[in-house]
């Protein structure tokens, strides 16, 4: 993970963030970087109108969050909520992020709890908060579609999208997000065309609303290589994997569940071509991504455990 002084324009990279009980503090551990340079220079700048308009003692919840330390993110959260008198809006972030949290680990009854809390607290609040209403919404939608509560998933969804109409640009990364869980959907039920479409444009506003390094522009390329796999179109698959690996290898900590993810689609792309090799190679990554990192209940888990029984049966 790239981590960015914006007043500086200093970047570095994370070594370790760890919390001190004794003495209430977060150690982050860092070395000086100048790893993708050029890239960072514009993605300082993006991160300094990010901090204007956030919280910043959520920022490090979320950076925390976004290296998959889960557990360190739930404890920092929960010391932000106990011990800062956060306000209403605060205390709405911090249930949404502790809905993140507890998604991540599969605890998707505490998650739905926490989302409708911090839903509650936006549509209520005067003037409403809407863009952050919609953004709630999107995260529950996400979880019923990984329950494959489709339907559920997809009203949650739609609801975002009339939300962020009247409150946010339509050329917004939050749109593009949402527009890729819809596609999702489509891509669920064999409605490809539709999927392509939703996922181009999102591909169109990342593309145009993100500095080059940003991780999330590899997010509507994995999806655009999901229609190509689902449709037999083995070579475009592959080109939209790979370019989505290399984006998210520059900008993400190297035991991401995003990269194991995307390494296991590489892996399906390979054994449906007949290249066991590579195959067995970006799945070998992979597995040990997961091993190290991932809990049990991961999905990502699941799909490298089935990938690696297709494997030993094609071998």
């Amino acid at each position: 993970m790239i981590f960015l002084l914006a007043s500086i324009g200093a970047t570095f990279q994370i070594d370790s963030c760890e919390y001190n009980a004794k003495e209430d503090l977060w150690h982050i551990k860092v070395h000086a970087s100048d790893k993708d340079a050029d890239l960072a220079a514009e993605y300082i700048e993006y991160q300094k109108k990010k901090m204007t308009e956030s919280n910043i003692a959520l920022i490090f919840g979320n950076l925390l969050l976004e290296m998959d330390e889960y557990a360190k993110a739930e404890r920092y959260f929960d010391t932000i909520l106990n011990s800062s008198n956060p306000n209403n809006e605060e205390i709405a972030c911090i249930f949404f992020n502790f809905g993140r949290t507890h998604r991540l680990k599969g605890e998707f009854d505490r998650v739905i709890n926490y989302y409708h809390r911090a839903y509650d607290l936006h549509i209520n609040a005067r003037p409403e908060r809407l863009a952050s209403a919609g953004k709630t919404l999107n995260g529950l939608g996400v979880v019923y579609s990984e329950l494959w509560r489709q339907m559920k998933a997809e009203e949650c969804f739609l609801q975002a999208m009339e939300l962020y109409k009247i409150s946010i640009p339509k050329n917004h990364v939050d749109v593009a997000g949402t527009l890729i869980n819809l596609g999702t959907i489509d891509c669920d039920r064999k409605h490809f065309k539709q999927a392509l479409s939703k996922y181009q444009e999102a591909k169109k506003i990342c593309d145009n609303s993100l500095p080059p390094g940003h991780p999330n522009r590899a997010l509507p390329r994995v999806n655009l290589g999901n229609v190509h796999l689902a449709t037999g179109n083995y070579e475009s698959a592959l080109q939209e994997y790979e370019s989505a690996l290399k984006l998210q290898e520059a900008s993400l900590p190297a035991d991401h569940a995003d990269i194991a993810r995307t390494l296991h689609n590489l892996a399906i792309v390979h054994t449906h071509r007949g290249n066991m090799i590579e195959a067995k190679k970006y799945l070998k990554r992979a597995k040990e991504i997961a091993d190290r990192t991932l809990s049990l209940k991961h999905s990502v888990r699941t799909l490298i455990d089935k990938t690696e029984a297709v494997c030993v049966d094609k071998a």
